[in-house]
């Protein structure tokens, strides 16, 4: 398991070492996808052309979605859970050994966002992460 923190509004996540959130596995694109933290506190993730795909609840991502804080979210075959602020991560289900299991967090209450109408991204945003081995399988079913 790895956590990782980063102290801006949009990171990117993929294989190769500019990656701001770099996932060594293979079937993971040199740089994979994006994720931003808009000042609304939505969270967005992007597929970036990635060739084995971004799946958001079983779907293969075509361009951006939203995402929240349940939603089953699959980088290749990399499992990646996403939290805002002080929210906590859902516990995992009972059958699941947290292998391939990432997870991101941003240390920002999303209703700071909606009080103030500032951006208060720009004051520090941090994602987290943690991420285990990759004998999960892919949001198609299929092993890593």
């Amino acid at each position: 398991m790895r956590i990782e923190s980063f102290a801006k509004p949009e990171i990117t996540i993929g294989r190769g070492a500019n990656n701001d959130f770099v996932l060594a596995e293979r079937g993971v694109s040199g740089t994979h996808a994006r994720l931003s933290l808009l000042g609304t506190g939505e969270l967005v993730l992007t597929d970036l052309g990635s060739t084995n795909g971004t799946f958001v609840n079983s779907r293969r991502l075509q361009g951006s979605t939203a995402i929240g804080l349940y939603d089953e979210v699959f980088i290749c075959h990399i499992r990646m859970e996403v939290a805002i602020g002080n929210q906590e991560f859902p516990p995992p289900p009972s059958n699941d050994p947290q292998a391939g299991h990432t997870m991101m967090a941003s240390n920002i209450d999303p209703a700071m966002f909606r009080q103030s109408g500032t951006d208060e991204v720009s004051r520090g945003a941090t994602l987290s992460g943690e991420i285990g081995g990759s004998n999960e399988t892919n949001a198609q079913g299929q092993g890593a």
